[in-house]
C-alpha cells in the first residue's frame, strides 16, 4: 500500500506543478521566454507526464496482482466449502476496489498537498507560476487505475475462482511442470553453475511475472532517461541559442528612450509583468548616433576592442502578407499546384531593428547556422508561430506613418530571440533606413566587451570613459548601459526551468528504487514454495541468493535496454529540429549508471532478504 501511495501522490504532484509552472501546454499568447523554449519545455514535460501515469497505472496493476496471490490459499479453503465463484468473486474484488479506493484518496490528497507547498516555493521564484491545479490528467489517472483494476485484476480473480482447490493453493510450483527447456540450450545450462542453471529455468517458467518486472523497469528507465537527456537538450538548445542571440558581455549606448525600449524588451524575456511594447519618437533625429561612431572607434582601440556595431532601432507596426506554396495533390489530374498561405488579417506592434546581417555582435540561429544575407528579414520565432500560418512561405512590411506605406519583405530565417519573448524582427539596416526614411541612421551602437569582462576594473573604467565620451559629445539624455545583468538573470531562468525536470527525474529515480526494493521482497515472500523446494534439494542459502540476484540482473538488463531504445525514439522522432542531441556517449554513459545503480540495489536487497528469510524458509511447510 505504501508504493501505491507514494507513485500516486508523485503523479499528482507531477500533474499539477507542470502546468502551473507553466510548462505542459502552448499558451495562445507567449508571455515568458519565447515560443520555441516554450514548445521544448512542453514536449518534454509531455513525454514525462504520459510516461508517469502509464508506470502508475502498471505499477497499481502490478501490485494488485500481488495482493491477490496473497489471498489464493483464503481464495481455496473459501471454495473447499462450498462458496459460490460468484460470491468469492464480489467478495475480493470489492475488498481489491475498497483498498484502492482508499489508497488513491490518501495518495490524491498527500500528492496535492506537496504540490502546494512547493507552488508557494515557486510561486516567489519561478517567472512562470500560475495558480493552475489540475483538473483533467489527475481524475483521468483515478478513472484509468479503477477501470483498468476492475476489469485486470477482476479477471485475474475470477479466474483463480475456476480453478481446483489443489492449482489455488499449490499456485506457482504447477507452472514448473510446464517448464521446457529445448535441446540446445539444455546442454548449453549443463555446462553452467548451478546458479545460473536455476535463475534461467526460473525466468522460462515465470513468464508473466518476467513480463511485469521488465515492463515496469522498461517504463520506469524511460522516464528517467527522457528526463535527464531531456536536461541536457534543453541546455544544448535553448540555453545555448539564447546566450548566442542576446550575448552576455554587451554594452548598449543611445538616447534613453531607446536604450529603455530595448531593455523593456529583454526584460519581459522573463517577466510577464512587463507592459508591451508602444510605438514612439525612437527615430527624432536628434538621437543620431551616426556622426559619433568615429570617436566611439577611437575609443574601441584604445581598449583593444573590435567587436561592436550600429543598429537601427524603433518599435513599428508589421503585417503579415499571404505566400504561396507548391503541394501535392491526389485529387487533380494535376500532380503539383499552389496553395495560398496565411490570411494577411494579422497584424502586431514590435521593435524592429536595422542591422548588418553577418557582422553583429549577437548571433541567432537559422536551422543549426548563423544567419547571412543581403535582403529580406528575420523574424522572431514567437511572431512566426503566432501571426504566421507559415512564415517562410509568406511576407512581412513595415508601415510608415509619415510616408504612409508598407514595404514588403521576403521572410527568410525564422529565429529564436529573447527580445520582446520572440516577437522581433531584423532588416537589412539600408532597406530598415529606406523603409522608414532614414537614410544614413542608427540610433544604437552595441559593444561586445568579452575579451575584457574578466578585469572588473577594466570594465569599470571602460564604462566610465564611455559615459564620459557620450556626455561630452551629445550632453544629456543619451546613456551608456550594460546589460549583462539582465542577460544572466535571463539565463538563469532558464536553468531554473531546466532544473524543474531534473528535479523530477531525480524524485522519479528515487522512487523507483523504492519500489524495486520493496517489489523484490515481495517477489521472495511470494516465491517461498519454490524456494523450500530447491532448498529441498540439497541447494544452499549462497545458492539460492545468487540465482535470485542473477534473475533480477537479466530482467534489469532487457528492461533498461528496452527504456534506452523507447527514449531514443522519443528524442529522434519526436523532438523539435530546433534542439540539439547530445552526443551518443551521454544516454550510453546513463545506461550503465543506471545499471550500476539498479544491480547494486537489487543485490543488496536479494541478499537481506533471502538473509531475513532463510531461518523462515527451513521450517515452512508446502
Amino acid at each position: 500500500m505504501k508504493i501505491n501511495i507514494a507513485i500516486i501522490a508523485l503523479a499528482i504532484f507531477f500533474v499539477n506543478i507542470i502546468p502551473s509552472l507553466g510548462l505542459l501546454f502552448l499558451p495562445e499568447r507567449i508571455n515568458t521566454f519565447t515560443y520555441t523554449i516554450v514548445e521544448i519545455f512542453t514536449q518534454y514535460n509531455l513525454f514525462l507526464i504520459i510516461l508517469t501515469l502509464l508506470l502508475t497505472i502498471f505499477i497499481i496493476i502490478t501490485n494488485n496482482h500481488a495482493l491477490i496471490q496473497t489471498r489464493k490459499k483464503d481464495i481455496a479453503v473459501m471454495k473447499a466449502v462450498g462458496t459460490y465463484p460468484r460470491q468469492l468473486y464480489s467478495f475480493y474484488l470489492s475488498e481489491l476496489l475498497l483498498i484502492l479506493m482508499f489508497t488513491v484518496l490518501v495518495g490524491f490528497i498527500v500528492g496535492f498537498v506537496v504540490f502546494l507547498g512547493f507552488f508557494l516555493i515557486f510561486n516567489q521564484n519561478f517567472p512562470t507560476a500560475l495558480w493552475l491545479p489540475d483538473t483533467f490528467l489527475g481524475p483521468s489517472l483515478i478513472i484509468g487505475i479503477l477501470f483498468f483494476s476492475y476489469f485486470i485484476n477482476g479477471y485475474e480473480i475470477r479466474k483463480i475462482g475456476r480453478k481446483s482447490y489443489n492449482a489455488t493453493k499449490t499456485g506457482k510450483i504447477s507452472e514448473s511442470i510446464h517448464a521446457k527447456l529445448g535441446p540446445n540450450l539444455k546442454k548449453w545450462l549443463n555446462n553452467r553453475s548451478i546458479n545460473l542453471t536455476m535463475a534461467i529455468k526460473n525466468l522460462m517458467r515465470k513468464k508473466y511475472l518476467v513480463r511485469e518486472y521488465i515492463v515496469m523497469i522498461a517504463i520506469a528507465g524511460m522516464v528517467m532517461f527522457t528526463g535527464i537527456i531531456g536536461v541536457l537538450v534543453l541546455s544544448n538548445s535553448g540555453s545555448a541559442y539564447v546566450e548566442s542571440a542576446q550575448g552576455r558581455n554587451i554594452i548598449i549606448i543611445g538616447a534613453e528612450p531607446v536604450v529603455d525600449s530595448i531593455d523593456q524588451g529583454y526584460q519581459k524575456f522573463t517577466d510577464n509583468s512587463i507592459e508591451p511594447l508602444i510605438m514612439g519618437n525612437y527615430t527624432d533625429e536628434e538621437y543620431n548616433l551616426t556622426a559619433y561612431t568615429s570617436e566611439f572607434e577611437s575609443t574601441m582601440q584604445t581598449y583593444n576592442l573590435n567587436k561592436w556595431e550600429s543598429r537601427l532601432y524603433s518599435v513599428q507596426t508589421v503585417y503579415e502578407h499571404q505566400g504561396f506554396a507548391i503541394v501535392n495533390t491526389e485529387t487533380t489530374n494535376v500532380s503539383l499546384q499552389y496553395k495560398l498561405i496565411g490570411d494577411g488579417n494579422h497584424s502586431l506592434t514590435i521593435p524592429v531593428q536595422g542591422v548588418v546581417f553577418g557582422s553583429t555582435v549577437q548571433n541567432w540561429y537559422h536551422n543549426g547556422a548563423l544567419i547571412n544575407f543581403l535582403s529580406g528579414a528575420a523574424v522572431g520565432d514567437s511572431l512566426a508561430g503566432e501571426q504566421f500560418e507559415s512564415a517562410l512561405n509568406q511576407d512581412i512590411s513595415v508601415y510608415n506613418n509619415e510616408t504612409d506605406m508598407k514595404s514588403v519583405h521576403k521572410i527568410n530565417a525564422i529565429v529564436i530571440d529573447p527580445l520582446n519573448n520572440g516577437n522581433s524582427a531584423y532588416f537589412n539596416i539600408l532597406d530598415l533606413q529606406e523603409d522608414l526614411g532614414k537614410a544614413n541612421y542608427t540610433n544604437l551602437l552595441f559593444l561586445d566587451y568579452s575579451t575584457i569582462a574578466d578585469d572588473s576594473e577594466k570594465v569599470s573604467e571602460l564604462i566610465s570613459d564611455l559615459e564620459a565620451s557620450v556626455l561630452a559629445y551629445f550632453g544629456d539624455g543619451f546613456v551608456v548601459r550594460n546589460f549583462s545583468q539582465q542577460f544572466r538573470q535571463n539565463l538563469d531562468n532558464i536553468h531554473s526551468a531546466e532544473t524543474i525536470t531534473l528535479g523530477i527525474s531525480v524524485i522519479m529515480g528515487i522512487l523507483i528504487l523504492y519500489i524495486l526494493h520493496h517489489y523484490q521482497k515481495a517477489r521472495v515472500e511470494e516465491d517461498q514454495k519454490d524456494l523450500i523446494i530447491i532448498k529441498a534439494l540439497g541447494a544452499k542459502r549462497t545458492d539460492i541468493r545468487n540465482s535470485a540476484f542473477l534473475e533480477q540482473c537479466g530482467m534489469i538488463i532487457l528492461g533498461l535496454l528496452l527504456a534506452l531504445m523507447g527514449a531514443m525514439i522519443i528524442l529522434i522522432f519526436f523532438l523539435m529540429e530546433e534542439s540539439e542531441l547530445p552526443s551518443i556517449l551521454v544516454p550510453l554513459g546513463m545506461f550503465f549508471g543506471i545499471l550500476c545503480v539498479l544491480l547494486i540495489s537489487s543485490f543488496i536487497t536479494t541478499h537481506i532478504a533471502i538473509k531475513k528469510n532463510h531461518k523462515k524458509l527451513a521450517t515452512l511447510e508446502l
